[in-house]
């Protein structure tokens, strides 16, 4: 179904395949609605190929399975390629796809290797991330390298410590704005529908400073200080808390049930936080949502599945059996 769906899309493009290594802006002009088509077709090409890595691997004997697998492979890899790309897709999310495809693999979750990558995910952040969004628009300026007390004084992309001063600064001058938090969870909803939709924090953030450069973040911080003050910052990170324990239970009980809901929502979840905590919630919403929506549609839980398998495997040895007589 991804297949299809990918070919489908990848051929309505204005510009065909192309359109996917020019930039971001070229993805996202191309046509009404492209962003939220293009998203839907990378978050389901990314769950095809976490799923067929790492879903459990068929018995022997199911050699239809496995050769399917084995065909679907390249195609669903070069799929990514071409739909989670760092040309088309932001950083965050390639980040996300390939991190989770890595820690995916049970091997990394060691403490070691864990230690090692995280470290270089670290640097990685400081050093490299002002310079991964080169493809963002069709005419690029270009790359200057600059000391990293600039990046961090000067670029937009360390601006969680101004925006959370002038959030502060916001919310005392406009007071609080607990209509945002409708806004968020119906993000779906188009502005022609809701013409007072509630708009982007960051973007709001921005404008209220006076900057001409809009595209700024919003920590989840400022975000949820902005709804209600304090008690809605500490009910928001209490809640995540809660979320991610539950979360981190369930891996911990599947940890030997590779392929399960949890075993692999978990990494792509845990990379997902570093853009959600960033924020605005009202850009990065949509993708997660598809992220944790997808996978329930197309899996089930190990013991349903598997009690399934049971219950037909032994179905199928009745019926083999030749009746007896009493």
């Amino acid at each position: 179904m991804t297949l299809a769906l990918g070919v489908l899309m990848i051929v309505q493009q204005h510009d065909g395949i192309d359109a996917y290594f020019k930039s971001r802006q070229a993805v996202a002009t191309s046509g009404a609605g492209q962003v939220l088509r293009t998203w839907l077709l990378s978050v389901a090409a990314f769950w095809a190929l976490l799923g067929i890595l790492r879903m459990p691997r068929p018995t022997r004997r199911v050699r239809f399975t496995v050769t399917c697998r084995r065909m679907l492979l390249p195609l669903v890899l070069l799929l990514n390629l071409v739909v989670n790309n760092p040309i088309s897709q932001p950083r965050f999310w390639v980040g996300t796809v390939l991190l989770s495809l890595l820690f995916s693999a049970p091997s990394m979750c060691r403490p070691r290797a864990f230690r090692v990558t995280a470290a270089t995910l670290l640097a990685t952040v400081l050093f490299a991330f002002p310079y991964c969004d080169y493809f963002r628009y069709d005419n690029r300026e270009q790359v200057s390298v600059v000391m990293l007390t600039d990046q961090f004084t000067s670029n937009g992309d360390y601006d969680a410590f101004q925006q959370v001063e002038t959030g502060i600064d916001y919310a005392r001058e406009h007071g609080f704005a607990p209509r945002n938090v409708v806004g968020v969870l119906l993000f779906a909803v188009p502005r022609s529908l809701w013409p007072d939709k509630p708009p982007d924090t960051g973007i709001t953030l921005a404008r209220y400073a006076g900057y001409s450069f809009t595209n700024l973040s919003a920590p989840l911080w400022i975000e949820s200080y902005i709804w209600a003050g304090l008690p809605a910052v500490f009910i928001t990170f209490y809640l995540m808390g809660v979320i991610g324990r539950r979360v981190d239970g369930m891996q911990n009980r599947l940890r030997e049930s590779q392929g399960t809901l949890a075993v692999l929502l978990v990494p792509a979840f845990a990379f997902y936080q570093m853009i959600f905590l960033r924020g605005s919630l009202l850009g990065i919403i949509g993708p997660l949502a598809l992220t944790l929506v997808i996978p329930l549609l197309i899996t089930a839980p190990a013991g349903t599945r598997q009690s399934s398998f049971d219950s037909r495997v032994a179905t199928a040895i009745a019926l083999m059996q030749p009746s007896r007589e009493r």
